[in-house]
């Protein structure tokens, strides 16, 4: 498709779309925007350029996202391995030439919209729920961006989503792929099966020789050998550690809860989404159909190219509201769709997901919990105290049981192997200095997620393989396990060759006296009760009356499909999931459109990477430099 966008009649779908979107904005205003920043560029698009503070930021706030994540610091260096840094360079280039195209049109949403997004974003809300300046302020500083630069990211967001909507806007796609999924999912089948077991061959496994044992300890070799291990002593303290030695007053207790007082006392929430109509008839008749039955809030946001994220309002008080949806949606306590109601961005159908009610704490309620914070703060400020204390003795040449002797850290020891996750080393960074170390190695001081600690590698044993002799009786245990499996299958394989010439399943379990179990219909994602999780999947690739062998741990599954049940396409459940799988193919569907437009924009204004001054800016980051 792309190759389209790129020929002579591309040109004319562009057009067709940027049309559309004219008529889109033209209840928001269309004022010329400059492409803005005369900082060095790091890319661009025709006459958008991407510049080095977009891309620092961009590239610090994925850092942030995927470290919050994994729950540790994810480095510049380890984005560049994964190919995260040419992820964001791509999606800043998509934004690019959305911004490139609205400039070159002269479009943009009006100063009006921008100061509504401003004033709605909760993290510019003060106590009472509104818009503080303060807030806003401190914000911008924090990010290091000027009221006007934010202004500008506003404008330029505001104006890509409707460009977005503008191109995906009623985008649906047959249903025939939906029911199709529905087909696969909803089949179910029947099976008579029978496990075989030892007790069914002919001739006993019976003790394998020396010669068979050593050969399957060599090709068995990674199951017996232990792992590198490292002999570490070390040094640590962590604010746990030093609960027990503070004291809490009980004025700094009714300080903290004053201090969080909004906290624990909450006002009546409701969790909303929020769908906004050009005119009130056009939520009336959406309404209308909700009520008949005909439509469903998810079919109404699907047809106007909604996604979950255009709709979510999250936790919402009764002051973040204007008065007349205030009014509906706090004189409820019930879930469910209401409105039509006018609102600042105007006519608007609700759905409340939940009602959360007023929560009033006490004291005496969070009391131990406040005790607790307050103590950890103060563990935490002793040991920061410390800390430049502990980094001149270890300066000093002080060895780890000196540090320990003469400090309130306390002296520890592990072996410390790649699967060790308890006690100290369940800390990430405890885990990283360990392996980084040498033996007798002098190292910093480092911190924990909760204290600090230092450490010496003793010595690292490498990976060894045990000796026959120390393991012997678990080789032979498993291969005797292994053998049997191996003539159970062969025995297997035997008999479903006499099934598939047509001789019942129930004749052969008769022959080696076995009982023949069957099952009741059930589906693909179902688990049968005493087997292994891939004996359903081989069931679902076999056919009508075909015979199936699957190994199990010491012994063979035998089944056979009796019948296939189709699936059930009727029904107020499978008409929801229908709805859920069509909007989820119509919303994978409307993304991989504007992924086309986007790069069909990019095809024909340009693309220019300043591949350099990318390597350059990473590179400063890297080492932790500010650029």
């Amino acid at each position: 498709m792309l190759k389209s966008f790129r020929s002579s009649q591309s040109n004319v779908f562009v057009w067709v779309i940027i049309l559309l979107l004219i008529v889109g904005l033209a209840g928001f205003g269309i004022s010329q925007s400059g492409a803005g920043g005369g900082a060095t560029a790091v890319a661009g698009v025709g006459e958008k350029n991407v510049t080095v503070d977009e891309y620092v930021r961009a590239i610090n706030l994925e850092s942030q996202r995927i470290g919050s994540q994994v729950g540790r610091a994810f480095t510049i260096d380890q984005m560049r391995a994964f190919g995260l840094d040419q992820q964001v360079l791509g999606q800043l280039l998509n934004s690019a030439a959305i911004d490139n195209e609205a400039l070159t049109l002269g479009l943009s949403v009006g100063d009006e919209t921008v100061r509504d997004q401003l004033l709605t974003n909760r993290s510019f809300q003060g106590p009472g729920g509104g818009f503080d300046q303060t807030s806003y302020e401190f914000a911008l500083q924090s990010a290091n961006i000027s009221p006007a630069e934010y202004d500008q990211i506003l404008r330029d967001e505001t104006t890509r989503a409707l460009f977005q909507q503008a191109v995906t806007r009623g985008v649906r796609v047959d249903d025939t792929a939906a029911t199709e999924i529905m087909k696969f999912l909803g089949q179910r089948r029947t099976i008579e099966w029978v496990r075989l077991n030892a007790s069914h061959l002919d001739v006993p496994v019976g003790s394998p020789s020396d010669t068979e044992l050593a050969a399957f300890h060599q090709d068995n070799s990674a199951d017996y050998t232990l792992p590198e291990t490292r002999n570490i002593t070390y040094a640590y303290v962590t604010e746990d550690m030093l609960l027990d030695d503070v004291t809490v007053t009980e004025a700094a207790l009714e300080e903290l809860f004053e201090e969080r007082s909004r906290e624990f006392n909450a006002p009546a929430r409701r969790i909303l989404d929020r769908i906004v109509f050009g005119s009130t008839q056009e939520a009336q008749a959406a309404i209308d159909g909700i009520d008949a039955g005909t439509v469903d809030f998810a079919g109404i946001a699907a047809d106007r190219g909604l996604l979950s994220e255009d709709m979510e309002l999250g936790e919402v008080t009764a002051q973040e509201l204007d008065t007349p949806a205030r009014d509906l949606l706090f004189g409820t306590e019930e879930p469910g769709i209401y409105g039509p109601v006018e609102t600042g961005l105007g006519p608007a159908i609700f759905r409340i997901n939940a009602v959360l009610d007023a929560t009033n704490v006490t004291l005496n309620d969070v009391r131990e919990e406040l005790r607790r914070e307050l103590a950890q703060a103060e563990a935490a400020a002793r040991i920061s105290e410390e800390t430049d204390a502990i980094d001149d003795l270890i300066a000093g040449g002080a060895s780890i049981e000196d540090v320990a002797k003469e400090t309130f850290m306390e002296l520890g020891a592990i072996a410390l192997t790649s699967e060790t996750d308890d006690g100290v080393a369940a800390d990430q960074a405890f885990r990283e200095e360990a392996l980084a170390a040498g033996i007798d190695e002098d190292r910093d001081l480092r911190s924990l997620s909760d204290g600090i600690f230092v450490l010496r590698v003793d010595e690292i044993r490498e990976p060894t393989l045990q000796p026959l002799a120390d393991v012997k009786a678990d080789v032979e245990a498993a291969w005797v396990l292994a053998e049997t499996t191996k003539r159970l299958t062969e025995l297997g394989n035997s008999l479903q060759e006499r099934i598939a010439a047509g001789e019942p399943i129930g004749q052969i379990a008769s022959e080696l006296d076995m009982t023949v179990i069957q099952e009741a219909p059930f589906g693909r994602n179902d688990i049968i009760e005493d087997t292994p999780p891939e004996f359903v999947r081989e069931i679902f690739a076999a056919q009508q009356d075909e015979a199936v062998v699957v190994e199990d741990t010491g012994s063979v599954l035998i089944a056979m499909i009796t019948d296939i049940v189709p699936a059930v396409l009727v029904g107020d459940q499978i008409d929801a999931q229908m709805g859920m799988i069509e909007t989820q193919i119509d919303a994978s569907t409307a993304n991989d459109l504007f992924a086309y437009f986007t790069q069909g924009l990019q095809a024909e204004a340009g693309i220019s990477v300043n591949q350099s001054l990318i390597n350059n800016v990473l590179g400063q980051l890297s080492t932790g430099s500010p650029y």
